[in-house]
């Protein structure tokens, strides 16, 4: 969305529904889910991947819109798989010759280089079903006296009390809740999976962290948000998780308003701009050794390196992402829960021995990398 009146005011919904106060409204289904994926682990060994992609969706879906998600089948389960798929389709933005030529849209489809058009005429409507129908279903449940409590919910009680809601004030509020909720499901999905892999690829950080978890907590309960403060290592775990393999390496993309240079570079008004975050994470200047996963970077000294942190992962500048305080929180109660109730470890090869998850990654605007593993219950541990 270019700069302007339009993108003001969806910003401005976006920091007044998750700002760090009202955050703390969210823990509790952030808890939630945190729980319910640790208990899906031991339950179902070999499904990893969809139950990250329930907890990812059900955290967002039930501060967005009050749901709930419980099964595979769940439609917006399925609105985000429609998302991914189209996204993996058009390719990288920048990437395609209609972003250089945009008047290729208007061409008929047997000239060369229209697909990407063409497809997203087609898509168009299965794009607008993830801002629509969150929009109608808490309408509805509003209507008949059975929504939960949510921000969708409590704009529309708000809208309830006037006598006439402009139509463009009802599109904003779609776009700007479908907006939140299109951009943590996959990036939230895909830290997961690299929290997965470190902990696999680095069992000692995972030991250490789960010993810090049982000095501090003990075995008797789960964590809470409560115990952050009393475990620095599991919270530099978690900054190291985001700086060690960035899930959008290349930043969301940009757009450069006016001229300018850099370096002696000249880049036009209009262009687009992707940010090397990967290379700011690997800077050797800012971090030592930054190949390797070492939450002990961001600890004070004498006991770490003392190193900043990683913010760039949320991006840079206005448009920075605004729910990142909410996604902090969101993968922190992950964290500490996986740490506290399972050991993660590498499968087996047909020979019996052990066998690391490559580090390879699905490439879209995010990347998807997902790591096979064991897991089983830590001692002296159960759920309710």
């Amino acid at each position: 969305m270019p700069y302007g009146e339009a993108f003001r005011k969806h910003r401005k919904f976006v920091h007044s529904t998750i700002t760090k106060r009202a955050i703390t409204t969210f823990q509790p289904v952030q808890t939630k889910n945190a729980r319910a994926l640790a208990l899906n682990l031991l339950e179902n060994k070999n499904r990893h991947e969809m139950f990250f992609n329930m907890f990812a969706t059900s955290v967002i879906t039930g501060i967005l819109y009050g749901h709930q998600v419980v099964s595979e089948d769940d439609e917006y389960m399925k609105l985000m798989d429609h998302q991914s798929m189209i996204a993996v389709n058009l390719g990288q933005p920048g990437g395609a010759l209609l972003d250089i030529l945009p008047f290729l849209q208007y061409l008929p489809a047997w000239f060369p280089g229209t697909g990407p058009a063409i497809r997203a005429r087609e898509w168009r409507p299965m794009f607008r079903r993830v801002y629509d129908y969150p929009y109608e279903q808490v309408e509805k449940k509003m209507a008949e006296g059975v929504a939960g409590d949510s921000i969708l919910a409590r704009v529309l009680a708000k809208f309830s009390t006037r006598n006439s809601v402009p139509e463009e004030e009802i599109e904003y509020v779609k776009l700007a809740t479908g907006a939140m909720y299109r951009a943590a499901v996959e990036t939230t999905w895909s830290t997961i999976a690299v929290l997965f892999m470190t902990m696999i690829l680095y069992p000692e950080c995972q030991k250490r962290a789960q010993e810090e978890i049982d000095r501090v907590i003990g075995s008797e309960r789960l964590p809470e948000f409560e115990d952050k403060d009393s475990l620095p290592y599991t919270t530099a775990l978690v900054h190291e998780v985001l700086r060690w393999h960035p899930v959008i390496p290349l930043a969301i993309p940009h757009r450069s308003v006016q001229d300018d240079v850099y370096k002696g570079m000249f880049i036009p008004k209009g262009t687009t701009i992707l940010a090397n975050v990967m290379g700011m994470a690997l800077d050797e200047k800012t971090y030592k050794n930054p190949s390797v996963f070492n939450p002990s970077r961001f600890l004070p000294k004498p006991n770490g390196d003392d190193e900043p942190l990683f913010g760039s992962a949320f991006g840079f500048g206005r448009r920075i992402c605004p729910g990142r305080h909410f996604a902090l929180n969101s993968l922190w109660i992950l964290t500490a829960t996986i740490l506290a109730t399972l050991d993660l470890s590498a499968g087996r090869d047909e020979n019996g021995n052990l066998a690391p998850p490559p580090l390879e990654f699905n490439h879209t605007v995010s990347r998807q990398g997902c790591s096979f593993f064991i897991v089983k219950p830590t001692d002296g541990l159960l759920f309710d």
